[in-house]
């Protein structure tokens, strides 16, 4: 009854919860600038903080063990670098962040190795007219020293009202180079594109923003009608954003199914799908380090659900949502309210995602993207127009080539994954398969690969090189069975999932 009338009390002082601006991002609790200064006339009610946080915090807390004599305590005793006070400036700087605009410079940047970094400069922008590159080091603004210098405290220091000059000193590679700027306003884009050669879209989203699904759409009408034949989506350096955005854009990208769970308090409350077939073109994922959160979720549902495979390096691993609540003095709790698991509910927090083809340095990560897609576009150019194989989820009858055939066991689903048996797929893709008692394992070749697999295990050896699939080959009645759409893909084939017929459809030639 207590909490109801603090309930009833706070609503009536700031409204519900300014919800739903659920943030999935990389981004850390800042400390506070010195704009902010003036907002700390009316500190937040400490009884009001804690209120919202027995409601929605991710897990129960235990106020013996909290000290509750500022709100930084009380964060600080949380130990979560998710959740945090947020002034009323800090909560405009970071919806800029999503999208919106402000006098600037234009350019996207981060903090490397103690240097303000340029990740790239937005297209059209002064940074961009006066050629300013990906890799520039910022180390002076106005003539001051700004090497180890806070991220957020350069920022301030280089936007301004649009018409004023800033002076920006950068070093590419061991070359200094001095840059006078006349700020304008400068409007965030979540996403651009552009097309490169051979047919290849090239698509970068550089945060899940609230406009971010309408920029995508607008980019993929585009780039499809200057002859795109598959997309490069590069999630580099992408720390995150709102999670409805996150959603929004794999609805876009990747067929029917689930998105992600999302799990408060050790149960999984919430499973988002996609409500579309996505889009019938390859796709290459580039990630990083730097790939946080709503990234992680995207870059996951897509490789998941087997519409695209990802070039690049380890992601960040941060798998945690966070909430915007309102609060009567102004300002805004950012609030960890949920950890999410990816479709196959891996959870890959302090994890993060591995590549499927572990590439460092930046040029040489687009450049293995744009490989792994021109064989992926050559392959769909070739797809036969009638599935080489066809089954169907616990029947004992499927279709070679057009033909009815009768299997020895089903296939069933398992983890959410659809299995079939591994000696029926392969011998009728033309491999062969040994099984070899010795080392316990599974021998398949053919078409060019020798593909080395063990009951009970994900690991794969292709070719001599290390792979994982999804979820591990099980045996069911004496027989093997695998995750289909991860071993196809390991043959460089396709696999569609038709749900209502709970079908199977494998397209598969050797070349």
């Amino acid at each position: 009854m207590q909490k109801m009338r603090q309930l009833l009390r706070y609503q009536k002082i700031v409204g519900i919860v300014l919800a739903l601006l659920l943030i999935v991002g990389a981004m850390p609790a800042a400390a506070a600038s010195a704009a902010d200064a003036g907002q700390k006339s009316q500190e937040p009610n400490i009884e009001e903080v804690k209120f919202w946080l027995d409601l929605l915090y991710v897990r129960p807390i235990d106020w013996e063990k909290i000290d509750d004599s500022s709100v930084e305590s009380i964060f600080e005793s949380l130990g979560d670098k998710y959740s945090s006070y947020l002034t009323p400036t800090a909560f405009e700087d970071l919806s800029t962040r999503l999208g919106g605009s402000f006098g600037g410079v234009g350019i996207y940047i981060q903090q490397v190795e103690g240097y303000v970094t340029v990740t790239a400069p937005i297209e059209g922008s002064p940074a961009d007219r006066a050629g300013l590159q990906p890799g520039d080091r910022i180390i002076k603004v106005d003539g001051v020293d700004v090497v180890d210098t806070p991220l957020e405290q350069v920022v301030s220091m280089i936007k301004g009202e649009p018409g004023t000059e800033v002076e920006l000193t950068v070093l590419r590679g061991d070359k200094e180079l001095l840059f006078n700027l006349t700020r304008d306003e400068v409007r965030v884009h979540s996403v651009t594109g552009r097309m490169l050669e051979d047919g290849i879209g090239y698509i970068r989203i550089h945060s899940f923003g609230e406009n971010a699904v309408d920029e995508l759409k607008a980019e993929l009408a585009r780039l499809d009608e200057a002859g795109a034949l598959g997309y490069i989506i590069d999630l580099r350096n992408n720390g995150g954003g709102y999670l409805t955005s996150a959603l929004e854009l794999a609805d876009v990208l990747v067929d029917k199914g689930p998105i992600v769970h999302v799990v408060r308090r050790s149960q999984i409350v919430k499973t988002y799908t996609t409500s579309t077939e996505g889009i019938d073109k390859p796709l290459v994922v580039l990630v990083n380090k730097g790939s946080a959160s709503a990234a992680e979720i995207l870059a996951a549902a897509i490789r998941e659900t087997g519409h695209g495979i990802l070039v690049g390096t380890e992601t960040f691993g941060k798998a945690s949502v966070q909430r915007i609540v309102g609060l009567s003095n102004g300002g805004k709790l950012k609030v960890t309210t949920a950890h999410y698991l990816t479709p196959n509910k891996t959870n890959i927090n302090e994890v993060g995602l591995k590549p499927t083809f572990y590439v460092e340095g930046t040029e040489q990560q687009l450049a293995k993207a744009r490989e792994v897609l021109e064989v992926a576009i050559e392959q769909a150019k070739m797809k036969p127009a009638v599935p080489t194989v066809q089954l169907f989820i616990g029947k004992d009858t499927g279709f070679v080539q057009g033909n009815e055939v009768a299997l020895e066991v089903e296939p069933f689903i398992a983890r959410g994954r659809a299995y079939v048996p591994l000696r029926f797929i392969c011998e009728n893709l033309g491999l062969q398969v040994q099984w070899q008692e010795a080392g316990n394992t599974i021998e398949i070749f053919g078409a060019g690969k020798k593909i080395f697999l063990s009951p009970g295990s994900s690991r794969v050896q292709l070719n001599g090189n290390a792979r994982e699939l999804a979820a591990p080959v099980m045996v069911r009645a004496g027989h093997s069975f695998v995750p289909v759409r991860f071993f196809i893909q390991l043959l460089d084939g396709e696999v569609k999932w038709i749900a209502k017929s709970r079908q199977v459809n494998i397209f598969y030639s050797q070349h």
